[in-house]
């Protein structure tokens, strides 16, 4: 009957909600456990440059001719080890010494030259993985290391980082779609249906507060809010607040803060120039969850 299909459909649901959520969870652990493997393989590439850069030291007091084996050796070694990290190439200076650049070409930034080494980081930026090098206290980006265990780890994590906004994306469109749906029929006692998922996160943050005012979220329909960052500056001598978004640059009537899917209400006194944010903290997967 209607009411144990309606049963059955409100459980599945809650069970689409609970698998975008764990799925989520999931990926964000990959990425987690994969950035942490990177900075401990970092301390292990950076010890093993500073080591080969005492190595060089012993090599050019003692000069090309007086080197001896087993320092050679040693050198070789550490190479050797540095090799399974990061791929470069090697030259040698007048006195035998490792003069290592990044990558393949032979013209890649120098990570050590002499008793002079440089120091390999990682970040994280628009949710990619990324290398830099930091020498005498200049870091810049570094696009060099292309195999190696760190370079097998940074596709892992950017491939995790394309699952991730397939997955935002396929919790978004499914969000739309079925409170579409929703929406355009009836419910057993034969009112407009409500929203069915919802994807929204937007929560306020205040940055500056002077006055000592307060925002409330009023939540209209889920299903249009853009999910993005939003900037409030307010203006005291017009009563207004300045709001950066994805439309540029707008200015509201303190008394006409209407958005797209929502409204705020502000309440307690505010000073010029006062301001909050208001964007998502969570991702869309993360943030999937059954209404009804």
């Amino acid at each position: 009957d209607e009411l144990s299909a309606r049963t059955v459909a409100l459980e599945n649901g809650k069970a689409l909600a609970n698998s975008f959520n764990n799925y989520d969870n999931q990926l964000n652990n990959f990425k987690s456990s994969t950035h942490k493997e990177v900075e401990d393989d970092l301390k292990v590439v950076n010890s093993l440059v500073d080591q080969l850069a005492q190595i060089n030291k012993l090599i050019m007091s003692g000069g090309s001719k007086n080197s001896s084996p087993d320092i050679l050796d040693a050198r070789d070694q550490l190479l050797l080890d540095l090799s399974k990290y990061i791929n470069f190439t090697v030259d040698y200076g007048d006195s035998n010494d490792a003069i290592v650049r990044l990558g393949n070409s032979g013209n890649g930034k120098i990570l050590l030259e002499k008793t002079d080494n440089s120091i390999l980081l990682s970040d994280i930026q628009d949710g990619r993985l990324i290398f830099k090098i930091s020498k005498n206290a200049l870091t810049s980006i570094n696009n060099d290391i292309s195999s190696g265990l760190l370079s097998g780890a940074k596709n892992f994590y950017d491939f995790v980082g394309e699952v991730e906004s397939e997955i935002n994306q396929l919790a978004l469109r499914l969000s739309q779609n079925f409170n579409e749906i929703q929406q355009n029929g009836i419910d057993l006692n034969g009112k407009k249906g409500l929203s069915m998922f919802s994807i929204n996160s937007m929560k306020p943050n205040i940055q500056q507060n002077v006055g000592g005012f307060d925002v409330d979220m009023i939540v209209g329909n889920e299903n249009i809010i853009n999910q993005e960052k939003m900037i409030f500056k307010y203006l005291a001598s017009s009563n207004s607040w300045e709001v950066s978004s994805s439309e540029g640059i707008k200015v509201y009537a303190n008394n006409n803060l209407n958005f797209q899917g929502f409204s705020l209400k502000i309440s307690g006194q505010i000073s010029h120039n006062d301001q909050f944010i208001i964007e998502p903290n969570l991702s869309k997967a993360s943030a999937f969850s059954f209404l009804l």
